[in-house]
């Protein structure tokens, strides 16, 4: 079976945003998973298309595996760590 990348950050902190990176798979449905370091799966669900939005800010802070699959393609499995978003993430504006 022939196998397919993905862009996923290393870094997520209030969604993941899954690219993939295959013409052929504009049209296919993906499976996926998100599992935390006690291999407890934290989310699952499916998406149609080469991109999908998800967000994940009911994940506590951690180590997770983001896992892929699709009917005709190797599933692919992808390390990621959620982080809150802290002070210094958020933008100030002056206006005077």
């Amino acid at each position: 079976m022939k196998s397919f990348t993905a862009e996923i950050p290393p870094v997520v902190k209030e969604m993941i945003i899954i690219k993939i990176d295959d013409d052929e798979l504009i049209n296919e449905s993906f499976e996926y998973s998100i599992v935390n370091q006690d291999k407890k799966v934290c989310r699952k669900g499916q998406f149609t298309g080469n991109s999908v939005q998800l967000r994940i800010t009911h994940l506590k802070d951690g180590k997770y595996f983001f896992f892929l699959t699709t009917a005709s393609r190797e599933p692919n499995k992808y390390p990621f760590e959620k982080k809150s978003k802290s002070y210094s993430d958020i933008v100030e504006f002056d206006f005077n």
